[in-house]
């Protein structure tokens, strides 16, 4: 029995083939979940979340371009922008809650949205391949091996990508509070 590869099942994905989209769906559906709800703790909202992903990957398989990294590397990006994007369309709701015992109440006493935003926009500053990396660390827990091997990289590049963007994001955050003060 042949077990295509992400490469396949992209191009059997571009001819509309459901065999391909749905062995892709079974490949990374659970991983995927696990990373949005990183960002979106609601496992319902998630769950939504993933299906505007693969929805997305169904409607426009032209956009994933091979030269650019691995298929599921593109996979994480979509689903971090998803995310992104749904975090963003419902700011309100996910900065309060209103009870009737407590009033208002932060849901994300931690983490405000508006810190998840700020630190989203302070990833900007870092090149692509620093900025994946750095997620996929950091966000989903893939040790600098495992991103070596995911974006099909050497593990060195994969180390200065990481040191790079700390160093950068150690910057920012040094400057971010200078002008604070």
């Amino acid at each position: 029995m042949h077990n295509p590869s992400d490469l396949e099942l992209m191009y059997g994905i571009s001819i509309h083939d459901t065999q391909s989209f749905e062995d892709l769906y079974a490949r990374y559906a659970p991983r995927l979940l696990g990373f949005i709800r990183h960002i979106i703790p609601d496992r319902d909202e998630s769950e939504d979340v993933l299906q505007h992903v693969f929805l997305y990957i169904w409607q426009h398989p032209g956009i994933y371009h091979s030269e650019r990294g691995t298929v599921q590397a593109y996979l994480f990006r979509v689903a971090k922008s998803r995310a992104i994007d749904f975090l963003r369309k419902n700011r309100r709701r996910w900065e309060y809650t209103v009870t009737e015992d407590n009033g208002a109440q932060s849901l994300w006493q931690d983490a405000p949205i508006d810190d998840r935003l700020m630190a989203e926009e302070t990833l900007e500053a870092l090149s692509p391949h620093e900025r994946t990396t750095i997620e996929l660390i950091v966000w989903y827990g893939f040790t600098q091996r495992e991103v070596s091997q995911l974006l099909h990289r050497p593990l060195g590049t994969v180390k200065s990508w990481t040191r790079r963007g700390l160093d950068k994001l150690r910057q920012q955050y040094v400057n971010g509070h200078k002008g604070a003060e």
